[in-house]
């Protein structure tokens, strides 16, 4: 019985020690955390509307607190969606040196359907 319970602890911990060692990530993978690294403080920066941000490709989602967007004024509003637009463009500029691309941020609600998108080039 005990040669039985150190084998089956022996397994355990193969197995344990397979599940821990992970392959390396694709420098694809790399630039995506980086520029989700690079965007994640929006949410201090506009604190009660921006929930979350999700890159994915030439894209930045934001995901907004409507009620928190409706209770910004025209202009604020407007201002945010362009910086935004220019902070997704120089972190995505960053990470992707000598790259082109049409870069988009678009908000989604908390239920995740688009609100509003706007588009540039990089």
């Amino acid at each position: 019985m005990t040669k039985l319970r150190t084998a089956a602890l022996a397994a355990a911990l193969i197995a344990v020690a397979g599940c821990a060692t992970t392959k390396p990530s694709s420098p694809a993978d790399v630039t995506t955390a980086r520029e989700n690294a690079g965007v994640a403080n929006l949410k201090q920066t506009y604190s009660g509307v921006v929930e979350g941000t999700d890159v994915n490709g030439a894209t930045l989602r934001v995901y907004v607190d409507i009620n928190g967007i409706d209770s910004m004024d025209e202009s604020a509003e407007d201002a945010m969606k362009q910086q935004l637009l220019a902070r997704w463009k120089r972190v995505w500029a960053k990470n992707n040196p000598g790259k082109h691309a049409t870069l988009a941020v678009e908000l989604h609600d908390f239920q995740g359907k688009l609100i509003f998108t706007e588009t540039t080039k990089a």
